[in-house]
């Protein structure tokens, strides 16, 4: 969306169209795209200056149902990891250009 006329413009497709229940946070002027059913441990980022979608580092956990937030420099990722209900974080670190787990937080309470 283009704040300054009032448009939305469609993007490229990323290489995982079909992708749902993902997480979406902007992050250093990208967007990132991680998680969700279907492509579980992918992480995919868009640079709008360039126009292009970037496979990035797996996540160490594969999550569906994913939420994810950029705080401190960094993408944090919540999910729960298939069907047992267990939620973890996972951490994206863009400058190291890497990902990891940074805590299990259990089941879900009924």
């Amino acid at each position: 969306f283009d704040p300054a006329t009032g448009w939305w413009s469609l993007l490229p497709a990323m290489s995982s169209p079909g992708r749902r229940l993902h997480g979406a946070a902007a992050l250093a002027g990208k967007l990132y795209i991680c998680g969700g059913l279907d492509e579980m441990g992918a992480v995919e980022r868009f640079e709008p200056v360039a126009g292009t979608w970037t496979a990035m580092p797996s996540m160490p956990r594969d999550v569906g149902c994913c939420c994810a937030s950029a705080l401190g420099g960094k993408l944090y990722a919540v999910g729960m990891l298939g069907d047992d209900s267990k939620v973890v974080v996972q951490i994206f670190n863009p400058e190291m250009d890497s990902c990891r787990e940074l805590q299990s937080v259990g089941l879900l309470p009924d």
